[in-house]
């Protein structure tokens, strides 16, 4: 799912410069060299490999990793999943689901709400946990306690309603995280 160290370094949580980067991205190279076959999620993974650490793009097998259709319900209802939250179905709904975590972001669409505040009929549904889940709930407060809705924890029996209850769904990624990193919700 993520191309290591890259992506703690979109995360800023490590610099490119510094010598832990450079030792994981080392030994990343030296277990990838030595493996028979590689197998990536997206071309752009593939090619990070072939540039970055000179394997052979005939030993990067790309395989997709993505959602079985057949688990989504589309007879879930969404606009029960709204009225949990009070929204009425006229409103506009933005839905983020998935964790809530540094790589996401979703305190900067939470954020945006400040500068929204003339669309009273706007929602944000944001469903998961993670451990940046405290920090949104503050700023939530702060920002537009009555329009922005935390569920969690969000059960995988209620992804279909979830989703359908939304007129758009979000997904935020910090910096250049979905360079190296494709969330798994996508």
């Amino acid at each position: 799912q993520d191309v290591y160290p890259e992506s703690l370094s979109s995360q800023e949580r490590i610099s490119q410069e510094s010598r832990v980067f450079r030792l994981l991205r080392k030994l990343d190279s030296f277990i990838s060299q030595r493996c028979k076959s590689l197998i990536v999620i997206s071309e752009h993974f593939r090619q990070i490999y072939i540039d970055t650490r000179s394997i052979p793009a005939e030993r990067i097998h790309l395989i997709h990793n993505w959602i079985d259709t057949s688990s989504i319900q589309l007879k879930a209802n969404g606009i029960d999943f709204r009225s949990r939250f009070g929204i009425s179905p006229d409103a506009f709904v933005l839905l983020y689901g998935g964790n809530i975590g540094v790589a996401a972001g979703v305190e900067n669409v939470i954020s945006s709400f400040q500068y929204l505040q003339d669309l009273s009929t706007l929602h944000l549904i944001v469903a998961g946990a993670g451990p940046n889940l405290a920090v949104c709930r503050a700023l939530t407060e702060r920002i537009a306690p009555d329009r922005i809705h935390f569920h969690t924890p969000w059960l995988q029996e209620e992804t279909s309603a979830a989703m359908l209850s939304a007129d758009v769904l979000v997904l935020p990624t910090r910096g250049n995280q979905s360079m190296a990193s494709v969330p798994s919700k996508l």
